[in-house]
């Protein structure tokens, strides 16, 4: 029996080591169960997390689709413009959205106006399209009703799929048919959309649009366009971090796959899913962890059971030999020990789910609070944070946040050294409260902000980061900043309302200094300037008198040849409007100032018209282009206006003409225009043109000052001359007008109102040469330190038979006035010694009234008149001189002695002349008068010369319609010819 104890020890221990691992075993299998179940049910969380941001995604994007159909159901006829308006927010807010599209029912009949509509839109190219072979889209085919995807967003990547007729893929009319039966969204199976070339899988949701009649008619189809990775992406966020298999299936379609995330590591046999409902169709969200995954997220308990289960069955074996009477207590205690271990795995498990519960709890407190929470990292960037503090920093969602505000300190705070501030008063006390901060929005406003955080540490003490609360105290920051400014402002006004008292004495001395200051430096610069235009025109005009001078004593010479006689009359033109341009550059500063005067006088239009056509008239000839005069017959004889300034806008209009025209013709027309009033009457000047013509981008720049066109560039010149035609034509009450068209050429027109006057027409050269022959000799004296100024005055009134003294200076004319007497004293101004004004004083002190006396001077300006008035001068004599003027001063009653002398020679005179033209023939009489009327210069010398042979050498006829041809005068030959009663003239090509 002794001998058979060991073994029945042996095979008692045996039967116990198997006992005991066979109980190790089944409690490390149940512990092993028990922890894959908590690993599957937090698969289901986390696969149930992932179901809630696809679904919060797409039903946001199905309140954008109910916004597209209520647009389309109120207003049928939204256009492509305002359908763009309407779903660019929404497109930019929402990423997950591909498209966003319209799609009417078209039928058979509609297919070309929705056509021709869209391509009036501006899409050249639209046409409703099908897939063809090879997956190319192709025109669609005729049928009955057309679905074409008619308007799309954003069109610049989906612009492929416009015209796309979704009834032509089965899918897609699948889902248009089932959303129109329901009345509701519906979207279909995962397919490849037409404008992506990827060939990635998406997905369209169809809602259908009813009009508003009582009787519902479907009219069309709202979609949605998503990219299953664009909306399914956000659901694999953190798969790869979390070392897990994510899988996203459509039960619907068979449980196709629509996503799927591989682990990087062998997967474990263990899944958590969870289903969803996305606009008719049922999704399945899988999860299969990796091994490493369950290993990681699995308490050990299975293995630490295993472990000891094999220990204790170890220990039992290793001491069986100590009897059997310890079998008892080890039992007890290997059924104690599990006991306790289920004890620990069912508060293990108690422990977990009320931590879930409280976290569930929180996580519900941390986003629906109205207040900003926040978690910050130690650099500066969001860690977590609740959509009340995503909106109140002006961001959509808080993970758009989160991933746009990167750098707190550099991007949110307007100061960035208020984070610093923060982390370092963190740091000190482990919190912050009331930390008052400006901060920037999304959006650019700045907003305040009031901060209370803490800092989150470790069980070493090392921070990790910090959390706590945002409120927005703008308001009450904007309430004090207003009461400080207004105190501010308060104690500011005292004080400078007192300072305002205290010294406004003081100020009003030294304001009444400074405008006693400024008001003399005014009448220095004033002086000056008058100086200076004095200057100005006394250096120009001097040698232009001896030029003029001398060209109307070559005009008047009755020898000259006729030839030679136009071109002095040429050079007498041309130095009139040079001297009449000195007074207008002279007088600019006036007229930008607004002080420019008008010199009134009489106007003989005609004549006037006359002499700027001749100025241009050999310019015609070379370039080979008409230049035509057209004046009415109803024209009266005299006008009074500013015949300078008259002058210079004409010859500035026609001289642009001749210039830009190469062919055609350039004319020139004046008439009486409409309107009338008190003494005045309006009359119209027109300048056309048959040159290139002007561009309508180019009509207001020229008359700007430097300003020209292509043309103006090529041709030259300042670009002054239409800026100044401009502003002396509104100075005369006018308004300069511009047609043009391109290669046709332009219109220059405008009125201008002229007093009207009873003034017979200027003495003819024929009046004047009667005056000089008949009238009793006047004796002058010329003083002028000029030799050229002297000798010309001096030969001019000798053409005018007056005895001629000169004297180079003042006191040699003092000297002559003890020996001779004199009639008339033409006085020049500046001279060396003694000047003009100091040498007429003299005079009138020793002659008194006895003498007339004449101031010639290069400067006219109104001050200098008013000073050689109070000298004691008569009359001035301005540089240059011309006969006309200086006759005034010689023969002071000349228009009635030539009237006289005409009365008492004209019996001899008429009866040749009527014997004359009764020698005359019909038909040349004829001619004579057509050529006249013509303006036509050189036919009427032909008919001259024809007439002297018919006549005497001596003919009176002859000798006046020479004197008529050489002053211009066509009325005059009209009426010596005997036909007075015919219109003087209608066109006149000079050319």
């Amino acid at each position: 029996l002794m001998a058979d104890m060991p073994l029945k020890r042996t095979a008692v221990a045996a039967s116990l080591s198997i006992v005991g691992i066979i109980l190790s075993i089944v409690f490390y299998i149940y512990a092993r169960n028990w922890e894959r179940a908590s690993v599957a049910n937090d698969l289901n969380v986390r696969a149930a997390e992932r179901v809630e941001v696809v679904r919060n995604q797409v039903l946001r994007s199905m309140e954008v689709l109910q916004g597209v159909s209520s647009l389309f159901s109120t207003d049928p006829h939204v256009t492509r413009a305002e359908f763009r308006q309407f779903v660019q927010s929404a497109l930019s807010r929402q990423p997950e959205l591909h498209a966003l599209a319209w799609t009417p029912i078209v039928t058979s009949d509609q297919r070309a106006a929705y056509e021709a509509d869209a391509q009036r839109d501006g899409l050249a190219d639209f046409q409703f399209l099908v897939r063809g072979w090879g997956d190319h889209l192709v025109p669609a085919p005729a049928k009955e009703e057309f679905f074409p995807v008619y308007y799309i967003e954003p069109e610049d990547r989906n612009g492929s799929a416009l015209g796309f007729d979704l009834g032509s893929s089965p899918a897609r009319l699948s889902a248009l048919q089932a959303a129109a039966a329901q009345r509701a969204p519906v979207a279909t199976a995962a397919i490849r959309l037409v404008q992506d070339t990827s060939q990635r899988l998406g997905f369209v949701v169809y809602l259908p649009v009813f009009d508003a009649s009582p009787s519902p008619k479907l009219t069309g189809y709202c979609s949605a366009v998503f990219g299953v990775e664009d909306l399914l992406g956000p659901a694999s966020v953190s798969q790869s971090s979390e070392s897990m298999e994510l899988t996203i299936t459509d039960l619907t379609d068979g449980n196709k796959v629509l996503l799927l995330r591989g682990a990087p590591e062998k997967t474990a046999n263990l899944v958590g899913s969870s289903t969803m409902e996305v606009a008719g169709r049922h999704w399945q969200v899988s999860l299969r962890p990796t091994q490493s995954f369950v290993a990681a997220h699995s308490q050990g308990h299975s293995a630490l059971i295993l472990l000891t289960g094999l220990a204790f069955t170890l220990f039992v074996s290793g001491y069986v030999g100590r009897g059997l009477r310890q079998r008892a207590a080890v039992e007890d205690c290997v059924r104690e020990r599990t006991m306790q271990l289920s004890r620990e795995v069912a508060e293990r498990r108690r422990a977990e789910e009320a931590a879930r519960v409280a976290e569930a709890q929180y996580r519900e407190m941390f986003e629906n609070s109205v207040q900003g929470i926040f978690q910050t990292s130690l650099d500066g960037h969001y860690l977590r944070a609740n959509l009340a503090l995503a909106r109140l920093y002006g961001y959509e969602t808080t993970a758009d946040l989160i991933e746009r505000l990167a750098d707190i300190a550099g991007q949110l705070y307007v100061l960035p050294q208020r984070r610093h501030d923060f982390i370092e008063q963190i740091q000190r006390q482990g919190f912050v409260s009331e930390f008052e901060s400006q901060v920037r929005r999304n959006d650019g406003a700045i907003i305040w902000i009031s901060e209370s955080a803490r800092s989150v540490r470790d069980a070493d003490g090392n921070t990790l980061f910090y959390e706590g609360m945002v409120v927005d105290i703008s308001a009450r920051k904007l309430a004090e900043e207003s009461l400080h400014r207004y105190r501010g402002e308060l104690e500011a006004r005292v004080r400078d309302r007192t300072a305002e008292l205290a010294h406004s004495n003081d100020a009003l001395q030294v304001e009444i200094e400074i405008r006693q200051r400024a008001e003399q430096a005014a009448a220095a610069a004033n002086q000056a300037k008058s100086d200076f235009l004095a200057s100005m025109s006394h250096e120009i005009r001097t040698p232009m008198n001896a030029i003029l001078g001398y060209a109307q004593l070559l005009h008047r010479d009755p020898f000259i040849a006729d030839g030679r006689r136009e071109a002095v009359e040429t050079i007498m033109q041309s130095g009139r409007h040079l001297i009449d341009l000195i007074d207008d550059v002279l007088d600019i500063s006036k007229i930008e100032a607004g002080r420019a005067e008008l010199r009134t006088c009489d106007i003989d239009l005609r004549a006037l018209a006359v002499g700027v056509a001749s100025m241009f008239r050999q310019k015609c000839e070379q370039k080979g282009i008409a230049l035509k005069l057209e004046c009415l017959a109803d024209l009266p004889n005299r006008v009074r206006g500013d015949e300078r300034k008259l002058r210079q806008v004409l010859i500035n209009l026609v001289g642009n003409a001749v210039k830009f025209t190469r062919d055609g013709q350039v004319r020139l027309k004046i008439a009486p225009g409409e309107g009338t009033s008190a003494g005045t009457r309006n009359f119209r000047f027109e300048i056309c043109d048959t040159g290139d013509g002007i561009s309508a981008d180019e009509q207001q720049q020229i008359f700007e000052p430097f300003q020209q066109g292509p043309a103006g560039l090529r041709c030259g010149g300042t670009g002054l001359g239409l800026s100044i035609t401009k502003r002396l034509i509104e100075l005369m009450g006018g308004e300069l007008k511009l047609e043009s068209v391109l290669t046709k050429g332009s219109r220059f027109y405008f009125s201008v109102p002229f007093a009207q006057t009873s003034a017979s027409a200027s003495q003819s050269p024929r009046r004047l040469a009667s005056l000089i022959e008949h009238a009793p000799k006047v004796r002058t004296l010329v003083v002028d330190d000029v030799h050229e100024n002297r000798q010309v005055l001096a030969l001019m009134l000798k053409e005018l038979g007056c005895e001629v003294s000169t004297a180079t200076g003042g006191l040699e004319a003092l000297s002559l006035l003890d020996s001779t007497t004199f009639d008339v004293i033409f006085l020049d101004i500046l001279m060396p010694g003694p000047d003009g004004v100091q040498i007429a004083r003299q005079i009138r002190q020793r002659l008194a009234h006895r003498v007339r006396l004449v101031a010639t001077s290069a400067s006219v300006l109104v001050h200098e008149r008013e000073r050689f008035f109070a000298a004691g001068f008569d009359d001035i004599l301005a540089k240059p001189v011309q006969f006309e003027r200086l006759l005034e001063f010689v023969l002071p009653a000349g228009e009635q002695f030539a009237d006289a002398h005409e009365q008492e020679s004209s019996p001899d005179d008429a009866a040749d002349l009527s014997h004359e033209l009764a020698a005359l023939p019909p038909e040349l009489r004829e001619q004579i008068i057509a050529a006249a009327e013509l303006y036509s210069v050189t036919e009427l010398r032909r008919h001259i010369d024809v007439i002297q042979k018919i006549v005497p050498a001596t003919s009176v006829l002859v000798s006046r319609l020479r004197r008529s041809v050489r002053d211009y005068d066509m009325s005059g030959v009209v009426e010596l010819i005997g036909a007075g009663t015919r219109p003087w003239a209608v066109s006149h090509p000079l050319v």
